[in-house]
């Protein structure tokens, strides 16, 4: 058997050019930002009027949070704001690690799953189902990317998909 360099020769040492030194630190710098991104999504079903709990019953999930028509959002001296339908909120922030959104939509569609028909019913009566993926990246630049198959089930699931992007770091010149 003929080894690589009985083939094309001894490899000399310097034929590969090491990174530079600037090349090293930005690499660095690009992953210490990645580490502080912050990804999740969220769930969000809202009615005018459907209570919270028949929301639940439904779907047989417990949700994050919830608020009726009618609950304070926002209370100072000068506002006081009131939530104006019933909000129910599904998560993925304290379960889910990723960095990519696909991870984040692949456990919520797994909790709705074999729940279709439910779905159906709290639409045909006006809920809203919205998933909105929250993004907060300490880097200049976000590329991310969806799956065919994942866009199909939200699609079948008429889930309507929302991007939040808060960029944290916009003076970094990544």
């Amino acid at each position: 058997m003929t080894t690589y360099e009985q083939f094309i020769g001894p490899i000399h040492p310097g034929y590969v050019k090491p990174p530079s030194l600037e090349m090293l630190k930005s690499d660095r710098d690009i992953h210490r930002l990645l580490e502080l991104d912050d990804l999740w999504a969220r769930l969000s079903i809202s009615h005018p009027s459907i209570d919270p709990d028949a929301i639940t019953e439904a779907l047989q999930l417990q949700p994050d949070d919830v608020m009726r028509a009618g609950d304070t959002i926002h209370q100072d001296k000068r506002f006081h704001v009131k939530c104006d339908r019933t909000r129910w909120n599904l998560s993925s922030g304290d379960i889910v690690s990723s960095p990519f959104p696909e991870a984040h939509l692949d456990w919520l569609l797994d909790q709705l799953y074999g729940k279709l028909p439910a779905i159906r019913s709290l639409q045909d009566q006006g809920a809203e189902f919205v998933i909105n993926i929250h993004m907060e990246p300490w880097s200049r630049v976000v590329a991310q990317t969806l799956s065919v198959t994942t866009l199909q089930q939200l699609a079948q699931l008429r889930l309507e998909l929302r991007f939040i992007i808060h960029y944290q770091n916009s003076e970094s010149d990544y």
